[in-house]
């Protein structure tokens, strides 16, 4: 009887080991070179970029129709992701699906691991991954090999990672959050929010951005875990934080026939500015400041390069700003818009 019992409980440990490691039926899948991904098309994390804006570069028309539809066997997290011709989708009860883009065929399955709250970020081929429940709650898995090459304990993770600078940021059920080498997983530095964190993080210009269940919004230097300043919010965050264009907008509204024009109102147009350039620096756009000669001098100005041409030379519209409005104001009218139409 003691035999039988050992026997049983010796099954359901193996049965449940294979259940949570298991990838078997996870193909091999042929991924893009790093230097062919197409960003335009692609969408390799939470919101498709670390700023979280869920922006799409391509038109999308109504009336729409389904194409194809694939049933899974869970409940997705957030959202799925594309790479090349395949679809990427975790599901809560861990288990990865890998999904042709062109005909919606499940081409492998497999669970990752007991539970996962949010969508994965892919870089560099590798799936990264948190658990919110078991032990080795961080994991990489690489897509092209179908094998995982980093498992790392942590307390459970309830947020999507980010992937910046070889580094991956996430928060967790304890209110701890975390950057680590993306490569071997090893903690690089930590820092303790007041209550758990479910808000996956976002960052702008070195600054980690994310939220705990208090409703406090925390902006960490994303090298040195440095605080830079924390807000408080009525009720709790889970939420992910998006950073946009819009604060380069409120300073330029703020500033704009503002009387008298002194330095405080120059301070708001600069701060206008600055903001607009480091979203330069976040944006899939591709935007040059430039210098337009002008008699004895230049005028600054930004050139915005045209998505999907349709030919090799892509029309150019020129905006000329007068009293009432700047370049920048111009920008958020419309300029995107053009780009999207090849312009």
């Amino acid at each position: 009887m003691l035999f039988k019992k050992h026997l049983l409980v010796l099954s359901f440990f193996f049965l449940l080991v294979t259940m949570i490691i298991g990838c078997g039926s996870i193909v091999p899948l042929s991924l893009p070179p790093q230097d062919e991904i197409d960003f335009n098309s692609d969408w390799l994390t939470l919101g498709r970029n670390n700023q979280h804006t869920h922006y799409a570069t391509h038109d999308i028309i109504p009336p729409l129709e389904i194409i194809w539809k694939t049933r899974v066997k869970s409940v997705i997290t957030d959202h799925p992701l594309a790479i090349g011709k395949n679809i990427i989708a975790l599901t809560k009860n861990g288990r990865l699906y890998e999904v042709d883009y062109e005909t919606g065929k499940i081409l492998g399955d497999g669970t990752l691991g007991p539970a996962i709250d949010h969508v994965p970020t892919i870089q560099n081929d590798i799936l990264y991954t948190g658990f919110s429940l078991g032990r080795k709650t961080l994991i990489g898995f690489n897509l092209e090999s179908a094998k995982s090459n980093l498992q790392k304990e942590y307390p459970n993770i309830d947020t999507s990672p980010l992937y910046w600078e070889k580094k991956l940021y996430f928060g967790t059920n304890n209110g701890l959050f975390l950057c680590t080498n993306a490569g071997t997983g090893e903690t690089i530095w930590k820092f303790n929010a007041k209550s758990p964190i479910q808000s996956s993080p976002a960052i702008e210009n070195q600054s980690i951005v994310f939220g705990d269940d208090q409703g406090i919004i925390y902006a960490l230097d994303a090298t040195s875990g440095v605080k830079l300043w924390e807000t408080p919010l009525e009720g709790n965050t889970f939420s992910h934080p998006v950073i946009d264009l819009r604060s380069c907008n409120y300073y330029q509204m703020a500033e704009r026939f503002r009387t008298p024009k002194d330095d405080i109102a120059l301070a708001a147009y600069r701060k206008g500015v600055e903001s607009f350039q480091r979203h330069v620096g976040l944006t899939d756009l591709k935007i040059e400041v430039v210098e337009v000669p002008y008699e004895n001098g230049s005028l600054p100005g930004y050139f915005v390069h045209a998505q999907n041409p349709k030919g090799k030379r892509a029309p150019c519209v020129v905006f000329f700003d007068g009293l009432d409005v700047t370049k920048e104001i111009q920008f958020v009218r419309g300029v995107p818009d053009l780009v999207k139409r090849g312009i």
